[in-house]
């Protein structure tokens, strides 16, 4: 059962890229730091509550963390984290 491998992995994705941005919204300055740091605890509390009540014999329950990942993958990083881009290249990152 690849399923732990894969959460394991997902977890640590999760886990190093906050941190990453994180690093560089304090290095920065960013003016968003604040709120778009919650939306990381946010991010990864629900992604540790699905991982611990993932049942791969409930389909509902599948389905439903399939599109937490989808939202999580296409809301914050393709909307939020586009919001720091400037802020990164104006301090010579990116």
């Amino acid at each position: 059962n690849q399923i732990p491998k894969i959460f394991e992995e997902l977890l640590a994705y999760a886990a190093d890229h906050f941190a990453t941005e994180e690093k560089y919204f304090d290095l920065f300055q960013y003016e968003d730091t604040l709120e778009h740091k919650k939306r990381h605890q946010e991010i990864a509390q629900k992604l540790q509550e699905y991982i611990k009540n993932f049942n791969p014999d409930d389909l509902g329950k599948v389905e439903q963390f399939l599109d937490f990942v989808e939202n999580w993958l296409v809301d914050h990083l393709d909307v939020y984290d586009k919001k720091y881009i400037k802020c990164f290249h104006d301090h010579g990152l990116y």
